[in-house]
């Protein structure tokens, strides 16, 4: 298409832990987590996948690129991501992690 995307043939929608730990291990190059308008995910949902990716050399951060700040969360916040949050990227990491964020806005602003 006209960002050079090509369509995506070997996909796998999971929900829960597992798609981290398929990540982390090399068995997938990316997910994404898109909830709808409004839903804001709890913490347990993702700081367990945003450790082990992490500790594999992978990357997860908001669709913006910024990092998750975890520290923003507590009794008002009542286990929930931080507001700013509007989807998560996770990826093997480094310039294949960057890549699929510039992809995401790109595809998003249209």
């Amino acid at each position: 298409d006209e960002y050079g995307i090509q369509d995506i043939k070997n996909s796998l929608r999971m929900d829960g832990q597992g798609k981290y730990g398929l990540l982390a291990r090399g068995d997938a190059e990316y997910f994404l987590r898109l909830p709808k308008e409004g839903y804001v995910d709890w913490v347990w949902d993702v700081a367990a996948g945003y450790l082990v990716l992490q500790e594999a050399g992978g990357t997860m951060t908001d669709v913006h690129g910024k990092s998750i700040d975890f520290s923003e969360i507590g009794i008002k916040r009542r286990a929930k991501l931080p507001d700013g949050v509007k989807g998560i990227l996770g990826s093997c990491g480094g310039v294949f992690h960057e890549a699929l964020v510039d992809t995401y806005r790109k595809v998003a602003h249209t």
